[in-house]
Order: C-alpha cells, then sequence, then structure tokens
C-alpha cells in the first residue's frame, strides 16, 4: 500500500533526507523521549487517509503504491458484496458500480480517504485496551468484527490463542455462551478443546464458568491480547502502534516484539517503541525488520536508519550486551568510560550537576561503561553509525598506545585520516615530554604525577591545543592522568574499586550536609561540562563517519 517514505533530516543536519522504499513487514521507530516518533506516527495516519502531512514531524513524504484490480476486491467495503447498486459511500451516495469504476482513479487522492482509512489503525495508549470488546449480534456467517472472525474461523483461532498463550500462559477464548446474542473475549489457562469449543454443551458451559472474562483481566492482558488480535483477526493493512511494550514487564515486550514481526508479514506495521526489550524480540524473531532512529535537540531534527546485523550484534557480543549498549538507542547522549568504576564516578558527577540545575550537566544521557580502553572505540563508533551522539573518556595513557589501538581511536570518533599522522607526531610529543618531567627514572608515572600539568610553557600550550582537538570529535582525554586524580582535595589514594567506594563515602550521600561535596568551578566539574558542550553541538565533528 505504500511505496516510499520520505523524512526531512539525515543522520546529521547536513546529510541528505532518509528516505526508504516501504516494502511490507515491520518498521520500529526508536529514540530518546521527544524525539518525534509518537508525532511520526500520528502524521504517517493522517498522511494515509488525507494524502497530505500535518507538519508535526519529521515525514516530509508518502508515496503510494500504484493501484492494483485486488485492492478492489479485497477492501472490507466492498468484499463479498455483488450488488452493483449498494450504497458504499454515505457522503456522496456512491455505489459499488460507481467505486468499480473510479476506484483506480481516486486511489491516491482526497476523494478515497474513507476508503483508505477503513484501511489502517492507529492504536495509541488508549485504544489497544479496547481492541477486542464485546460484540453483539455479530454476523457469524459473513464475519467482519474481531470476535466473530476469532469464532468463525478455527485455524485463525488456533494460532492466535498459542500466541497470547505463549506470552501469558493464558488461553484466549471467544465466549459465546455466558451471555445471549453477546460474544465477549475470555481467558483460561487450560487449553480449550476445538471439538467441543463452539458446541452448547455442559462441558463448554463448565469450561467457561471458570474462566475471566476480559472486563476482569489486567491492563497488561488487555493491551497484549489488543495487539495480537488486530495482527491476526482483522485485515487493516497499515497498523501503527504507539509505545506496544505499556502495561508490559520486560520479558513479555520481548516476546510481543518478536510476534509482531513474525506476523507483519504483508502489511505495514509501524512502531514506536522506547523498550530495548521489544526491539530485541523483533530483531532476534529473524523476520525482516527495518529500524529507524530519531533525535530531536535544540531545534534540530536527524534521522538514522539502523543495520539489522549491527543490532544482532549488539545482542549477540558478550562485550556489548553485558555493556547494556543497546539502551544508548533510547538516550539522547551517552558516554563511554575505559570501567564500571570510571562510569559510576562519572554518572555520579552529572547526577550531582542536574540535581542543582547547573548548565554543565548532561540531560538524558546513559553512561556505559567498556570493559578496558581499547574496547572504548568500538562501542562509540557503532553507536555514532546509529546515529547516538556518543563521547569517550579514556585516561592519559592513551597516549602510550601501539599505533593500531591509537589509530582505532582517532576512527571511532570520525577523525579524517588525513590528520592522524598530525596526532600521532603530538601524541609521541606530549608522551617523551611528561616521561622527561616525571620523577620516575623510567618514565612511566607521568599519569600518576599530574600528566600534562608536569609540562609547562611551549609544552604545556601544545598538550593543551592537541587535547581541546581530540575533545572537538568527541574524546575526551583525562588530562590529570587517570580517574583517581580527579577531586585531590579528598585525599583518596586507592585505586580502582577501593578508591570508588572511598571518594563516594567523601563525596557523602546528604545534600544538607555541611561536608557534602557540591558542584565547583574546575576539575571534574569542567571537565563534564566539555562533554556537555559537544554532545549538545547539533554540528558536533565526528558524527558523519571517517573520511
Amino acid at each position: 500500500m505504500i511505496e516510499s517514505i520520505e523524512l526531512t533530516c539525515g543522520p546529521t543536519h547536513v546529510s541528505d533526507p532518509v528516505k526508504w522504499n516501504q516494502r511490507p513487514g515491520l518498521t520500529i521507530f526508536v529514540g530518546p523521549n521527544n524525539s518525534g516518533k509518537s508525532a511520526l506516527l500520528d502524521d504517517l495516519y493522517n498522511w494515509w487517509p488525507t494524502r497530505g502531512s500535518t507538519k508535526r514531524s519529521s515525514l516530509n513524504d508518502v508515496q503510494l503504491t500504484p493501484f492494483q484490480p485486488s485492492m478492489f476486491e479485497e477492501h472490507p467495503k466492498f468484499r463479498g458484496s455483488n450488488d452493483k447498486d449498494s450504497i458504499v459511500h454515505s457522503g456522496t451516495n456512491a455505489t459499488r458500480a460507481m467505486w468499480a469504476h473510479q476506484f483506480e482513479r481516486y486511489w491516491g487522492d482526497h476523494e478515497a480517504r474513507e476508503f483508505r482509512l477503513d484501511l489502517s489503525i492507529w492504536m495509541n495508549g488508549t485504544n489497544r485496551l479496547d481492541m477486542l470488546t464485546d460484540e453483539t449480534d455479530a454476523d457469524l456467517q459473513s464475519p467482519t468484527t474481531p470476535l466473530a472472525r476469532l469464532l468463525a474461523d478455527d485455524d485463525r483461532r488456533a494460532e492466535f490463542q498459542a500466541a497470547v498463550f505463549s506470552g501469558l500462559n493464558h488461553f484466549p477464548i471467544v465466549d459465546w455462551i455466558t451471555e445471549y446474542g453477546t460474544l465477549n473475549l475470555a481467558f483460561s489457562p487450560d487449553k480449550p478443546d476445538v471439538k467441543v469449543e463452539k458446541s452448547f454443551t455442559p462441558e463448554m458451559q463448565e469450561y467457561l464458568a471458570q474462566s475471566n472474562l476480559s472486563s476482569r483481566a489486567s491492563s497488561g492482558f488487555k493491551a497484549y491480547t489488543g495487539i495480537l488480535g488486530t495482527l491476526y483477526a482483522t485485515d487493516y493493512k497499515l497498523i501503527l502502534i504507539d509505545e506496544p511494550e505499556a502495561f508490559l514487564h520486560p520479558p513479555l515486550a520481548r516476546t510481543l516484539g518478536k510476534q509482531v514481526a513474525e506476523q507483519a508479514k504483508d502489511r505495514h506495521v509501524f512502531v514506536a517503541t522506547h523498550s530495548a526489550d521489544f526491539l530485541m524480540g523483533a530483531v532476534d524473531s529473524g523476520a525482516s525488520v527495518r529500524v529507524v532512529r530519531l533525535q530531536y535537540q535544540d531545534g534540530v531534527a536527524t534521522a538514522c536508519m539502523l543495520d539489522s546485523e549491527d543490532l544482532k550484534q549488539f545482542m549477540t557480543d558478550p562485550l556489548l550486551r553485558s555493556s547494556n549498549v543497546l539502551s544508548g538507542l533510547f538516550a539522547q547522549s551517552v558516554i563511554v568510560a575505559e570501567a564500571d568504576t570510571d562510569r559510576n564516578f562519572y554518572q555520579e558527577i552529572n547526577n550531582r550537576l542536574l540535581a542543582e540545575g547547573d548548565g554543565r550537566g548532561i540531560e538524558n544521557a546513559v553512561f556505559l561503561n567498556a570493559h578496558e580502553k581499547s574496547t572504548v572505540p568500538r562501542i562509540v563508533a557503532m553507536l555514532r553509525k546509529m546515529g547516538v551522539p556518543t563521547a569517550g573518556i579514556v585516561d592519559v595513557d592513551v597516549v602510550a598506545d601501539r599505533s593500531g589501538a591509537w589509530t582505532n581511536q582517532l576512527r571511532a570518533v570520525g577523525i579524517p585520516s588525513s590528520m592522524h599522522s598530525e596526532l600521532s607526531c603530538e601524541r609521541k610529543t606530549i608522551l617523551h615530554n611528561m616521561k622527561e618531567n616525571s620523577s620516575d627514572p623510567t618514565g612511566k608515572s607521568y599519569k600518576n604525577e599530574g600528566a600534562i600539568d608536569l609540562l609547562s610553557n611551549g609544552e604545556l600550550k601544545a598538550a593543551r591545543s592537541w587535547l581541546r582537538e581530540l575533545a572537538n570529535f568527541g574524546l575526551f582525554v583525562v588530562p590529570i592522568g587517570e580517574l583517581e586524580h580527579w577531586l585531590p582535595e579528598l585525599e583518596v589514594r586507592e585505586k580502582g574499586r577501593p578508591w570508588l567506594g572511598k571518594i563516594f563515602s567523601k563525596m557523602g550521600s546528604d545534600p544538607k550536609a555541611p561536608d557534602y561535596i557540591h558542584p565547583a568551578k574546575g576539575d571534574v566539574w569542567d571537565f563534564i561540562a566539555d562533554c556537555n558542550a559537544w554532545l549538545t553541538n547539533p554540528a558536533r565533528q565526528g558524527m558523519g563517519g571517517v573520511e
């Protein structure tokens, strides 16, 4: 039904807009809060019937597929009706015969909006709970409503029941006995006997008496079955679902993601989600899934098409999975530190900045940790490839890395290869100067003695310039050497985990206490501010890939 979709923006503020051919199946929009995911779904829904954008989101254009005769015959308003004089458009008294003659011409125009609307459904936070409501006087000979369809079609009903049971451990049953003339949805932990499910027998009556009507079910039950009911019991060609994970705990959201992806098939299903679990379930299903990440920051919208193989790597690679990298897709920005101790400390510093309304704090950010310095660039590069502004923080001993590891750092943050040679030469000079000024004859203690603070005059100026150049691309090197040298006034001498416990103890936990450490000028507080300046700059360097 939809041939192509074009947005107004691309991966960066200067990129070409994202555009794709819209094959049937599942398309997932991810991104941080207020990135325009729900607005895009709303505009898609409104564009579909009216063929015109409301300009509320990053949607720029939608092209419909050319008309096919099957579109007319399979349309719910015309299917099963051979009466050429039957009125199918109450507003104009247009008959089936009139539409059969003009449907092809009007298919993509304003006049056919009512018929295109019949093919689409917008499932927001409320109506998903009401998808399988009671049906009175339903037609079971030519069923058109969801519960009637499920009751009349044994195969369809069995597939729906199996899908719901896999997530809820309860079977959905269409109760046609309890309330005469009305179809109700009920749930039972016991599998119904297909041989008696549609028979008026004491056995079936007892089975229904032991079941629970959906009116008494939780919102999670209703939402889950409502979404699956739309996929199994309706003919909608365009299905839009906003936050399907609402009311669901994470494992169930993952199961639902898998089922939606598998059942989308020949329909266009669009989902806006903030759930890594739903996303993982969909990608892991093996079905064809398109994922688009949206972001809106300081008046600048961006969009990036994500690669399914990269997403699968997020889920299967032990390093990436243990680092919770996938959560970065739903954040405004990400900071990757060397280790868990680093991550905890920098996150606490940022939390204190935000708590006091200090503009140096990074809003809506996720702090992640690699497992060592050499794995920082891998995580940074993958997240940037997916359109996530991602900064890396490394200790100053990065200057001593071997050439291959050093090049990986530069490439990960998008520094052009034309700059590599000069930056590498400067790196070697800075390392030499720090060793020369160290009190350690071996020169190995430079990062414990102040790092670039060992330098003076021209050497210090050159080192600071080098650090700024790296920071321009989102690679932040600890200028005082390493993590444990921040907040020296607290006089914590330990290393690693013991240092973290001691530093947190001395920083305090009660903001009202006299010894609580509040944000101050300089030191790590300004270091985080530098990270924030890069992350919030729409024109930041390093997000366009390696040149």
